[in-house]
């Protein structure tokens, strides 16, 4: 047997068992009818009516029980006969729940996320706003007409989950949105930074209009837009571009996407290779000018004068230096070599693909703008190579006269600049058969 529910009467306060009343409620009738019955057995009756006799209070218990198992069974509740629904609000996020058991019940007690508990009699229908994305806790107990419990039932339930774009959301990774409804606002704007974007949704709802005032870039005024025009890339993965997936069993109003590529870097300069390359700017040393021949010389001795000259000079026997060739001067470096040519720019990124799968787009569009990305700009060329040092001048000797270093040879030509890239691949995009208007950006 179960527990007593214990109820607190509104008028007199008092608690008392809900089995115990209607026990004695029970023993109550029986005894009145068993003393009726008794009282009418001493009225003269013709006929057979005496052999007719009273029903026992025992069987009149008995069929009350019978009632009451009756209604038992009849307010079984599970899982295959209360039905829960949801029902959109409105707003985003707000839903109406909808718990409906068989009619039969007499009573229900209905308690929501584990919140005070509703008595609910006279219906089998129970309702109340939930929030979207929440999980909902339900429990149930049915009573019948005498009040006891008869049965239980707890579950829980998801409630659907709306997604309201209304300012910017910029996306970091590839990234699923799903749920139930999507709600574009105005000023909303995903910016997917060319990561792949799949939006998954039962019914699309976009606001009227675009985003904002038309003197604004058009990539300004767009619900998705996958990289802001002029956009340099920093890695070869955003050169494919954003991969756009807009699935929905339903859409409303027009929706803006701008297709942008990123634009590809720019070629590597000449100077800028020299250092990868460990290239060094130091004069080659073969190019280095011829050294000036040196110097020859000799000596001479200065003769004496005559036996009995007046002026004889004591050193006439010293030797005299002469030079009997001149240094030579350094020669010219040879001309420095052309500079190293600028690195080639980088190819431009893809405008991406935009794919529709949309059930009922008969009041749907989409207005989508694309833009390729630019190919890089060639690397700007290094300056020639400086020349050769110049040779060094010729050693001298005592009695021959200096020569000149050789000068420094010309510096190179400047080398070629790099070639500039390729712009990227025009967009892919598949209507699904909805109205699409394109423009270049």
């Amino acid at each position: 047997m179960a527990d007593p529910l214990l109820f607190s009467w509104p008028m007199s306060g008092q608690i008392f068992s809900l089995e115990r009343a209607s026990f004695t409620l029970a023993l109550s009738t029986a005894l009145a009818l068993s003393l009726g019955l008794s009282a009418c057995a001493f009225k003269e009756d013709s006929g057979d009516s005496a052999n007719k006799s009273a029903p026992p209070a025992k069987d009149i218990i008995e069929t009350i029980e019978r009632e009451r198992d009756q209604q038992a069974n009849n307010g079984q509740i599970n899982e295959s006969n209360v039905s829960i629904k949801f029902e959109e609000m409105p707003d985003p996020n707000s839903y109406l729940l909808s718990v409906q058991w068989p009619v039969g019940i007499k009573r229900m007690s209905v308690t929501i996320d584990k919140d005070h508990p509703s008595i609910v009699h006279g219906s089998n229908v129970f309702e109340r706003v939930v929030i979207g994305g929440s999980v909902v806790d339900i429990g149930l107990i049915s009573f019948d007409s005498l009040g006891a419990q008869v049965s239980s039932h707890h579950t829980k339930a998801n409630v659907p989950k709306d997604f309201v774009v209304n300012n910017l959301q910029s996306l970091q990774e590839p990234t699923e949105i799903r749920g139930n409804r999507l709600f574009f606002r105005k000023g909303g704007q995903i910016l997917t930074n060319t990561h792949a974007l799949i939006i998954d949704f039962n019914k699309i709802f976009v606001e009227d209009g675009d985003l904002g005032p038309t003197f604004l870039p058009v990539q300004s005024r767009s619900h998705i837009l996958t990289t802001i025009p002029g956009t340099i890339t920093r890695s070869t993965a955003m050169l494919t571009g954003s991969n756009i997936r807009i699935r929905a069993k339903s859409a409303r109003g027009k929706i803006f996407v701008a297709l942008v590529g990123v634009d590809g870097r720019a070629g590597p300069s000449g100077l800028e290779l020299e250092k990868v390359r460990q290239i060094s700017r130091i004069p080659d040393p073969k190019q280095k000018g011829a050294d000036g021949s040196p110097a020859r010389g000799g000596t001479i001795i200065r003769p004496c004068a005559p036996i009995g000259n007046p002026e004889v000079n004591p050193n006439c026997e010293a030797s005299q230096p002469v030079c009997h060739v001149q240094p030579g001067n350094g020669h010219n470096g040879l001309k420095g070599a052309t500079g190293t040519d600028g690195g080639a720019g980088e190819q431009g990124g893809n405008s991406g693909i935009l794919a529709f799968d949309i059930q009922d787009h008969s009041t749907f569009s989409a207005d989508v703008f694309v833009r390729t990305g630019l190919g890089g700009k060639g690397g700007e060329p290094a300056p020639g190579f400086p020349g050769g040092f110049g040779g060094s001048a010729g050693a001298t000797v005592i009695g021959c006269g200096s020569a000149s270093n050789g000068a420094q040879g010309q510096p190179g030509e400047y080398g070629q600049p790099g070639a500039d890239g390729k712009s990227g691949s025009p967009s892919e995009i598949i209507s699904g058969g909805i109205s699409i208007r394109t423009s270049p950006l």
